[in-house]
């Protein structure tokens, strides 16, 4: 099971923002809103935001109080630009952290949060932020990430279509992220059992044997076995449609 650490070392640094330090983390919130999965998106995204304000967020982060918005906001345009990528990434998963644990730890310390809504620390906003991530590096690090979430009620949902939807067009990389880890395996066959449950008359599982059938034989042994695997896991009964 793919863990993340539950502390992340900030630097010590507490210098006072400034007003023009604010107008600047509400720009970068207003660029992080209109952010798609389509490609238009991306290009308009780097026009609003550029590596130097990257760079900036980085400075401003010791700053910024850990459960805010401008937290989440300012991890995601750094992994965007690569600036300390993988300490970011935590960074930006940090409500989840407290999303899986103890639900009065996540009240006190989210205490607006329902664990849905518009932004990168509802989690709704988390598996956006994980996928523009991925689309932007097409990296297994981000995307392994987000087959570990473990979500409830509409993000769950909206989680499910999501990777449903990235797998008709990416499904060699997820499967390779899920290589080796169940519970990854297991995230996104419920995902994929959830989006056929309603339109294939009770053959959920059927069609989702058949997305898998095409990369038993691929060249790539990790998108091979990896399928092997998610079939197995599919064929145990721990899963159904």
């Amino acid at each position: 099971m793919f863990t993340i650490p539950l502390l992340i070392v900030l630097a010590t640094s507490k210098k006072p923002l400034s007003t023009a330090d604010r107008a600047f983390l509400a720009h970068i919130d207003r660029a992080v809103g209109k952010m798609s999965d389509k490609k238009a998106a991306f290009v308009a995204f780097e026009k609003r935001i550029s590596r130097s304000d990257a760079m900036r967020c980085k400075e401003l982060l010791p700053a910024i109080a850990p459960n805010s918005n401008e937290f989440a906001n300012t991890a995601f345009v750094q992994a965007y630009y690569g600036v300390d990528y993988e300490a970011n990434l935590k960074r930006l998963l940090r409500p989840y952290r407290y999303y899986i644990g103890p639900e009065a730890r996540w009240r006190k310390e989210y205490p607006n949060e329902d664990g849905g809504g518009e932004n990168l620390k509802d989690m709704d906003g988390l598996y956006q932020g994980l996928n523009w991530l991925y689309l932007t590096h097409h990296d297994l690090t981000s995307l392994g990430y987000w087959e570990d979430l473990r979500l409830d009620g509409g993000p769950a949902e909206g989680n499910d279509d999501e990777l449903y939807q990235l797998w008709q067009r990416h499904a060699p990389d997820m499967l390779k992220a899920a290589l080796g880890h169940p519970q990854r395996i297991g995230n996104l066959l419920e995902a994929f059992l959830f989006n056929y449950a309603d339109e294939s008359n009770g053959h959920a599982a059927r069609e989702v044997r058949l997305m898998l059938l095409p990369y038993f034989h691929a060249k790539d042994i990790h998108v091979r076995t990896a399928a092997r695997e998610m079939s197995k896991a599919l064929r145990s009964g721990k899963y159904s449609g």
